[in-house]
């Protein structure tokens, strides 16, 4: 058995429990992990064991455990065998004390939630001190964690610990809602204010419900993504403040938003952009206030031509007064008009070629713009 021991936890703050710089710990190989699953479950446990969120001070991961391989990372020892239930891949153990331990006590007091979610104490009148969180192997077998040695270990407890203590602190309900309830602030504001913040700030400071609106947690750690954080108001910020600045490592989530096919994908908002653009060129009828989706859609298509877009604040006006550019260019050169309707007819392809900044389409722009 390999336990590395960790001097110090995560009571203090979502970051200080954390071992490296963020850069190590959310390196290039593990945002290939598909984290969501996993990270879901272990927030709905804690939330339906409701005490944590009552001692989130004192809350912290303490060992992360892998009972095939036998090894474990932490503050503290791997957890006593009694609580170690089969068919788990994954046992956590976390405090809800200002001092935990670090040695296994030989005799514990317990208190069973579910099967695999087990409060326990060294006595009766403390048995709430500590909770034992088992991640079932059925939750990892359909995710690509790296979960056996103790290396791996480490990195999860990095992870989870910080995102956890994160959660608690923020009293977040995961059963109630099914996405966060981002309140209607505006874009210029989600970027002052969440943009360029640093991993650790952002994990120590920020509600989960503002992670997204957040640079580095898309290019060094989208694999904390979940599918609640992926609101609607999220799609017009992402074309208009991070699209353009990923880099080609994404996690699964991360990457299945971006390019997926779905409703709730930035790829079908992009297409629903190119479908009113589409409308508006036909009926010859420039809204006052475009659509969000032809909004961003317009800023991307623009940004190939026109560094930096539409701009960096809400500004439909120049939306308007580009659309009405391009019927008057089209009006001037209905060969061009012509052209334009029929390679933004395949709704699809245009859409990727936009994700993909495609070079054919930008030299396409330049006689459109």
């Amino acid at each position: 058995m390999a336990h590395r021991q960790i001097q110090t936890n995560f009571r203090l703050n979502a970051w200080k429990g954390v071992r490296g710089t963020s850069t190590s710990v959310f390196n290039a190989n593990a945002v290939s992990q598909e984290l969501s699953p996993v990270l879901e479950y272990i927030i709905q446990e804690l939330y339906e064991a409701g005490y944590p969120s009552v001692k989130s001070g004192a809350f912290s991961l303490v060992n992360i455990y892998n009972p095939d391989t036998k090894h474990s990372v932490g503050y503290s020892e791997r957890p006593h065998q009694d609580l170690v239930k089969p068919m788990t891949g994954l046992t956590l153990t976390f405090s809800m004390v200002s001092r935990p331990l670090i040695k296994t006590p030989a005799e514990i007091f317990d208190s069973r939630i579910t099967d695999f979610t087990i409060f326990w104490g060294t006595s009766f009148t403390n048995s709430n001190d500590y909770l034992v969180v088992s991640v079932p192997k059925e939750i990892l077998k359909n995710t690509k964690v790296a979960w056996g040695l103790v290396d791996d270990l480490f990195s999860l407890y990095n992870i989870i610990g910080a995102v956890t203590k994160n959660y608690v602190q923020n009293e977040y309900n995961p059963r109630n809602t099914v996405k966060f309830n981002v309140p209607n602030m505006p874009l210029g504001m989600l970027k002052s204010k969440y943009l360029e913040l640093t991993l650790p700030n952002l994990l120590k400071n920020v509600h989960p419900m503002y992670w997204p609106f957040n640079l580095d947690l898309w290019t060094k750690a989208s694999q904390l993504l979940m599918p609640r954080h992926l609101v609607d108001s999220l799609n017009l910020y992402m074309c208009v403040h991070v699209l353009d600045m990923l880099g080609p490592r994404l996690s699964p989530q991360a990457n299945s938003y971006i390019n997926g096919t779905g409703p709730n994908t930035l790829n079908y908002f992009i297409q629903d952009g190119v479908r009113g653009i589409l409308q508006v060129l036909r009926s010859k009828n420039v809204p006052d206030r475009a659509e969000d989706s032809i909004y961003g859609t317009l800023h991307l298509l623009f940004s190939m031509v026109e560094a930096g877009g539409i701009g960096e604040t809400e500004d439909y006006a120049t939306v308007s007064s580009i659309l009405q550019g391009m019927l008057d260019r089209f009006e001037s050169n209905p060969e061009l008009e012509q052209d334009f309707l029929q390679k933004f007819t395949s709704i699809q392809l245009v859409s990727k070629q936009i994700l993909n900044g495609d070079d054919d389409l930008r030299r396409f722009l330049e006689e459109v713009f």
